[in-house]
C-alpha cells in the first residue's frame, strides 16, 4: 500500500539526480503513532518537467498491527507513473480543455503516444469520483468553502472546476509550477480516503 506524503524538494538543489523521499508517517494519516518497523526502500525513476530524469528512493515499513507494507511516495508521484505530476496534467488539461491530440501532446522519448491516452482516458474515467472526493475533503478542511452550485455537465466543466479549486488546497501557490495542481489533488484524495 501507499502513502502520500507532502514533502517539498527544490529539484534544482538535487545531488547527483538522487533524491531521498520522505521517512516519517505524515500527521493526517490512521497509522500516524503506531508501531511499525523499516522495512527498506526501493528506486524510482522520475522524469521531471524539464526532462531531466532523477532517482527518487522510496521508503518502506511494515506495520505489524496492520500486516502491511507500506510506501511512502512523495506526494507530485502518481502511483505507477515515471513522469511526474506536472507533465500528467499537463497533457491531462491540454487535451480535455484545448483539444489537443494525443499525438501533439507526446513528445520523443517520453511521454508515448499510448501513455498520454492512457492518463487521459484514466481520469476522464474517474472525474466525477475525483471532483466528489476533491469537495468533500475541501468542505471538512475549510468550512466557509461553497460545493458547485450549478450543475456540471461536461467533462471538461467538471475538469475546469477541479482544477480552479485545486487553490483551495495548496499553501503555497508557488509550488504550482513545481509540484502541479494534480498533486495536490491526489493528495486530498488520498486524505479524503483515509479519513472515512
Amino acid at each position: 500500500m501507499q502513502i502520500i506524503s507532502l514533502f517539498h524538494p527544490l529539484f534544482n538543489t538535487i545531488f547527483k539526480g538522487i533524491l531521498h523521499g520522505p521517512s516519517t508517517i505524515p500527521t493526517w494519516h490512521p497509522l500516524y503513532g503506531k508501531k511499525y518497523y523499516s522495512w527498506g526502500k526501493y528506486i524510482r525513476k522520475l522524469q521531471l518537467y524539464d526532462g531531466r530524469i532523477i532517482t527518487v528512493v522510496i521508503y518502506r515499513f511494515y506495520c505489524p498491527e496492520e500486516r502491511k507494507t507500506y510506501s511512502l511516495l512523495p506526494y507530485f508521484i502518481t502511483s505507477y507513473q515515471r513522469h511526474i505530476n506536472t507533465v500528467i496534467e499537463d497533457c491531462i488539461l491540454s487535451h480535455i480543455l484545448n483539444d489537443r491530440s494525443f499525438d501533439s501532446l507526446s513528445r520523443y522519448p517520453a511521454p508515448k503516444y499510448r501513455t498520454v491516452k492512457r492518463w487521459v482516458n484514466n481520469f476522464i474515467y474517474s472525474v466525477d469520483n475525483t471532483l466528489e472526493k476533491v469537495e468533500q475533503f475541501l468542505s471538512f478542511q475549510l468550512p466557509s468553502y461553497r460545493i458547485a452550485d450549478s450543475p456540471l455537465y461536461t467533462v471538461a466543466q467538471k475538469v475546469k472546476y477541479i482544477f480552479d479549486n485545486a487553490k483551495h488546497i495548496i499553501n503555497n501557490p508557488d509550488s504550482y509550477e513545481a509540484y502541479g495542481k494534480l498533486s495536490y489533488i491526489n493528495y486530498a484524495i488520498a486524505v479524503h480516503d483515509t479519513s472515512q
